[in-house]
C-alpha cells in the first residue's frame, strides 16, 4: 500500500490504544506505520500501548510481515495460511472487539463460495450477502463488524463499490443508517506502483458525536497530490496535514490525536 495512504489513514483514525486488526495484512506496512505514529505521539512502549493481530491468506507474505514488526520492535500475533483466509475464516475471533482496523484489502475479488456454511452464517455479515461476484462488500462489513462500541476503522477500497447497486446499495444503506460512517475521500489515479485505477478511503467511527451521527464528511481529494515520476504520484507533507484538518474539524478535534 503506498506510503501516504497508510498515513492518511493512520492520521484519520489515530490507532494509539487497545487491538488494532488487519484482516488482510500482507507483509504488515499498515503496522509498521502504526508504530512509527505511535513513536511520534506518545512516550509509553509501543507494546504496552497496542495489541497488534493480523491475518493473511499467503504463507510467504505473513513470514514477511513477522520478520518486518520484529525489526521494528513490534509485538504480534500474526494467522496465515488455512486459517488465515479472511473469506472463510475469523481466527482471531474479533468480532466486536477492536479498537482499530486498518486494511488495504484485494480489490473486486471474484468466486468467494457464498454458499458455504461459514459464509452463510458469518456474524461479521449483518447486513446480507452481497450478490455481485466480487468480494467488496464482504470486507466493508468485515471491518464495521470487527470494532468496539468506540472503534474506528479505515481502509482501502475500489471507487466501483462506492455506488454500487442492487444487494450492494441495501447494504451500503443499511451501513448509513447505523451512523458508522464518518467519512469518504476520493483519491485520484497513480498513488498505487503497480495500477494506475482511482480508489476511495473509507472511514467508520462508532464513537461518533451525536451531532455528526447523521453526517459523513466526503473529501474530494482527486486534485490534490504531489507529482513523484511521470506515473506516480503521492500526498505531501502539507497535504497530509490539510486532509487531516479536515476530518479534525469535522470532529471538533483541533488536538489532533485523542487521548
Amino acid at each position: 500500500t503506498p506510503p501516504s495512504l497508510v498515513n492518511l489513514i493512520i492520521n484519520f483514525i489515530e490507532p494509539n490504544h487497545g487491538v488494532i486488526h488487519d484482516p488482510a495484512c500482507g507483509s504488515g506496512g499498515m503496522f509498521v506505520q502504526t508504530g512509527h505514529f505511535l513513536r511520534n505521539n506518545t512516550d509509553e512502549s509501543i507494546n504496552e500501548k497496542v495489541t497488534i493481530k493480523g491475518t493473511e491468506k499467503i504463507e510467504s507474505n505473513a513470514k514477511l510481515a513477522k520478520m518486518n514488526l520484529r525489526i521494528h520492535g513490534i509485538e504480534n500475533t500474526i494467522i496465515s495460511g488455512r486459517d488465515g483466509n479472511s473469506y472463510y475464516s475469523d481466527p482471531h475471533d474479533l468480532v466486536g472487539k477492536c479498537d482499530f482496523v486498518l486494511a488495504n484489502p484485494p480489490f473486486n475479488v471474484k468466486k468467494v463460495d457464498k454458499k458455504r456454511d461459514f459464509v452463510v452464517n458469518d456474524p461479521r455479515l449483518p447486513f446480507g450477502l452481497p450478490n455481485a461476484d466480487n468480494a467488496n462488500y464482504l470486507w466493508i462489513q468485515y471491518f464495521h463488524s470487527y470494532l468496539n462500541e468506540k472503534g474506528r476503522a479505515g481502509f482501502v477500497m475500489a471507487s466501483s463499490a462506492t455506488d454500487a447497486g442492487n444487494a450492494e446499495k441495501l447494504i451500503r444503506q443499511k451501513l448509513i443508517e447505523t451512523g458508522h460512517v464518518e467519512c469518504i475521500v476520493s483519491i485520484g489515479n497513480n498513488f498505487f506502483y503497480t495500477r494506475s485505477l482511482p480508489c476511495h478511503l473509507w472511514f467508520f467511527n462508532k464513537g461518533k458525536k451525536v451531532e455528526n451521527q447523521d453526517k459523513i464528511l466526503m473529501i474530494d481529494a482527486r486534485n490534490t497530490y504531489r507529482k513523484v515520476t511521470t506515473t506516480i504520484n503521492d500526498f505531501s507533507e502539507e497535504h497530509l496535514e490539510g486532509l487531516t484538518a479536515l476530518i479534525n474539524a469535522f470532529r471538533g478535534d483541533d488536538l489532533g490525536v485523542s487521548k
